[in-house]
């Protein structure tokens, strides 16, 4: 379905008590004059136009101005009452005028009969579409003198109700369903008073109208000027249309309740960028210049790179290590095949359905169709039972024919004016990863005492966002409200296009301070929090620990004179600053070794055996022995760097206690190479480089082999592989060569 087009008209006062200070709630007249905070918000309101309104028209009016300039002005009426800009798309001619070009006035205008040229710009504007929607956005603070009396303003009011909405922007409360008391009207002139009530009687009028479905009107909104400039401070996506995305029928037994379905919640994306040549020059007035246009071809891997018709392509799938190819046709049949259905399978409790099941980018409202009186009552009826018992209802949910079925929650949603479904997604058994975590409260030294339970609670008491930020009026407001926090990713976003499209020769600027807002502490909270957070750090105290440096002092010179005296087979003490030395946070979280693996096998090796809780020096000893065996198997050149290293590591471990072990392994290696020469004489020569040889009973008491035997265990090794001394060919001339192909 096309967009409707929409008509607006944004109507500003500009002046002289629009170009005062605001007051603060401290009484001090330092807050922004209204004037900027109108422009601001409008500004904003007609930039998100620019971005997303691609069928929409937007007029601009300012009253309170030196000149007179719109079509009822004679003299005696309208005057001080200038049309900027007639109904036209919105551009940034729009944006750099109201940034630059407005100035203030000093002439009383009366604001009704600013609206009256407004909706004439409607009117006219409208009298060329066979269908738009009209709205009027009314920025004053009513501080200019009515000229009309209550009758006259009857019919304006009566045509504003011929609108589809309105938005006005005043000295109004700021919350939109409070009503002003005679507090809020201390220190105002008599005036604007008058003119302040008006405005709320104006609202209050217009939103009965709202409330009739006969009634073309649809809304109506009522803002404060510092509510306004929250709302509109940011760039937002594009408003929705209240559209259905599937209509079922939500199948309770043998009781069908017709249903319609609305995205209520979806996430947020980027706008998608159009991609021109830069190698034309684009017309702005032409869509399709310097637009690309993308062909994807396929090729095969041959020397021709053979074109292939995408028709002749199909997909492969991975079934252990073998390709599986699959037809479309293939595809179409495995597709399983559903009807669009919403069909309940039960009802629970809603705290047996744990708040992280809950998945999913949609979260979907079903509410009855309109004019079914029978559907609502079976919705109103179901959601107050929900609700009562604190129940939701497990359903079966298909959006449409063959999508894929979902299972999920519907859950009630009560509010004073409606009632409706909620529905979200659940996980299937696939969905669902299962971690496996150590647990905090089986160590009893994790767990806190109760002065670091107290100084954790005051924290997180004086962290509380209610009041963690001050705003441009002085006033304690909460921090971070949802429906004032904007994704800072799609802020910084759209600030940079639009400072690209206002100001193309300049650098990007900084993030906006609104932004960086988002993303970073409460200055006033932590200060606050001062004395709670000493307290926490007083209760979980840390101490760095320093890297002592080993001090050659005599003591320790002593014991290594005494551990050599005694030989290899002597055992040293560990000195006490050395039992945690290299112990960290890594090496605590680090998963335990128990078998020696291919990537690192000599560190994995070495953890093994570090174990003193079990002798595991055998069994490991074997298991890197195998790694060398692979290795030696696999071998068809390349650095031996590992396999050396991991042989050098078995000789010295097997040393003490298993020299036989190791002496028995050295002289398989040797049998390995002497029966590929060629292929494992690398291996050798690196082994010999590094004398590796066997262990003799000089350097371990249980082996019986004599040094002369090790010395010389290489020196057996297999005869040498002849070398290639053919003399090779005479070099054939290179035409000859040629000649003979």
């Amino acid at each position: 379905m096309a967009a409707t087009p929409q008509l607006t008209v944004v109507v500003i006062d500009v002046g002289a008590s629009m170009c005062a200070n605001t007051v603060t709630s401290s009484g001090a007249a330092n807050g922004p004059p209204r004037l900027s905070q109108a422009l601001g918000s409008a500004t904003t309101f007609i930039r998100n136009k620019i971005v997303y309104g691609k069928k929409e028209q937007v007029g601009i009016v300012l009253f309170g101005t030196e000149d007179s300039d719109n079509p009822f002005a004679d003299g005696e009426g309208y005057e001080h009452i200038s049309i900027i800009h007639d109904m036209k798309p919105p551009s940034l001619d729009m944006l750099r005028y109201l940034e630059n070009s407005v100035t203030p006035g000093t002439h009383p205008a009366d604001f009704m009969e600013a609206v009256v040229v407004g909706m004439a710009m409607l009117t006219e504007a409208a009298k060329e579409l066979k269908k738009c929607e009209t709205h009027l956005v009314l920025f004053t603070d009513a501080g200019s003198e009515l000229k009309d009396d209550v009758d006259s303003i009857d019919p304006i009011v009566d045509g504003l109700t011929d609108l589809t909405g309105v938005t006005l922007v005043g000295m109004f409360p700021d919350d939109e369903d409070d009503d002003a008391d005679e507090d809020f009207f201390v220190g105002l002139p008599e005036s604007q008073q008058q003119g302040i009530k008006l405005l709320m009687s104006v609202h209050k009028t217009l939103s009965e109208a709202a409330d009739n479905p006969l009634s073309p009107m649809q809304w109506v909104r009522r803002f404060s000027f510092r509510s306004a400039l929250k709302i509109a401070s940011a760039f937002r996506k594009p408003t929705v249309r209240q559209t259905t995305t599937c209509r079922v029928c939500l199948e309770v037994a043998d009781l069908k309740v017709p249903l319609w379905g609305y995205v209520r919640q979806a996430r947020a994306k980027l706008p998608s960028m159009i991609k021109l040549s830069g190698l034309v020059t684009v017309n702005p007035a032409d869509e399709e210049s310097g637009k690309v246009d993308r062909e994807v071809t396929y090729h095969k891997l041959d020397d021709d790179e053979t074109q292939v018709d995408k028709d002749f392509l199909n997909k492969v799938y991975k079934f252990g290590s073998d390709d599986i190819p699959w037809a479309k046709v293939d595809e179409e049949n495995m597709k399983l095949e559903s009807t669009k259905m919403l069909r309940l399978i039960c009802f629970v409790e809603q705290n047996k359905v744990p708040r992280h099941f809950y998945m999913g980018d949609n979260l979907l409202t079903f509410t009855p169709p309109p004019e079914d009186p029978v559907a609502a009552q079976a919705v109103s009826s179901l959601t107050q039972a929900l609700h009562n018992l604190d129940y939701v209802g497990i359903v079966r949910y298909v959006r449409a024919k063959n999508a894929a079925p979902k299972i999920g929650m519907i859950f009630p949603h009560i509010r004073p004016t409606y009632r409706c479904l909620m529905y979200v997604s659940l996980p299937f058994r696939e969905d669902i990863r299962h971690y496996q975590f150590p647990s905090l409260a089986a160590n009893d030294q994790l767990k806190p005492t109760p002065e670091q339970d107290a100084a954790m609670g005051e924290f997180i008491d004086k962290m509380d966002l209610m009041e963690g930020w001050v705003d441009e009026f002085g006033d304690r407001e909460e921090a971070l409200q949802p429906k004032h926090t904007f994704n800072p990713v799609i802020q910084r976003f759209w600030q940079c296009v639009n400072h690209r499209a206002l100001n193309p020769d300049e650098h990007l600027p900084e993030p906006d301070p609104a932004i960086v807002r988002y993303l970073s502490q409460s200055e006033l909270l932590i200060k606050e929090a001062g004395p709670a957070i000493d307290k926490l750090k007083a209760a979980f105290t840390l101490h760095k620990k320093a890297n002592k440096a080993k001090e050659k002092t005599a003591a320790r010179l002593w014991q290594q004179d005494e551990a050599s005296e005694e030989g290899p087979s002597g055992k040293r003490a560990r000195l006490p600053e050395e039992d945690t030395e290299g112990i960290t946070l890594a090496t605590m979280l680090k998963k335990k070794v128990e078998h020696v693996g291919s990537t690192s096998p000599v560190e994995d090796y070495l953890e093994i055996i570090s174990d003193k809780t079990s002798d595991k020096l055998v069994e490991a000893s074997k298991e890197l022995m195998a790694q060398v065996d692979d290795r030696m198997e696999m071998y068809v050149g390349g650095p031996v760097d590992t396999f050396v290293s991991m042989v050098k590591v078995l000789r010295e471990k097997l040393m003490v206690d298993e020299s036989t072990l190791f002496n028995d392994y050295l002289r398989k290696i040797k049998e390995a190479i002497d029966r590929s020469p060629r292929q494992l004489k690398p291996m050798q020569d690196a082994l010999v480089k590094e004398n590796v040889t066997l262990i003799s009973s000089e350097e371990s008491a249980s082996c019986d082999v004599d040094s002369s035997a090790a010395s010389g265990f290489w020196e057996a090794a297999s005869e040498s592989v002849p070398m290639d001394t053919s003399t090779p060919a005479e070099e054939e001339d290179v035409e000859d060569l040629m000649d003979e192909l």
